[in-house]
């Protein structure tokens, strides 16, 4: 689902979105125990993944020059945390 807005009108539209592609990502992960109940987490990887046949509402998706639209989600993934493990001895 997507949401489009026209500034001209202050209306905003949704639609669905539908595609397909091929896609991918690779991830390492790091689990540091700061105590027995504290750990310190951490994750970074990188994603590919590509969407193309993009239609909108039913209808086929295209740039301003008339070529097929695509999206891009690949990119840098990453993720840090703690996580506490009550109960632990």
């Amino acid at each position: 689902e997507v949401s489009l807005y026209d500034a001209s009108t202050g209306t905003t539209d949704t639609e669905d979105l539908e595609g397909s592609g091929f896609g991918f990502h690779g991830v390492g992960a790091m689990d540091v125990a700061l105590s027995p109940t504290a750990h310190l987490e951490a994750n970074v990887g990188y994603r590919y993944a590509r969407t193309s046949d993009l239609t909108i509402g039913g209808v086929k998706a295209t740039t301003a020059d008339g070529d097929d639209a695509t999206l891009d989600w690949s990119g840098l993934m990453s993720r840090a945390g703690l996580t506490f493990y009550f109960g632990a001895k």
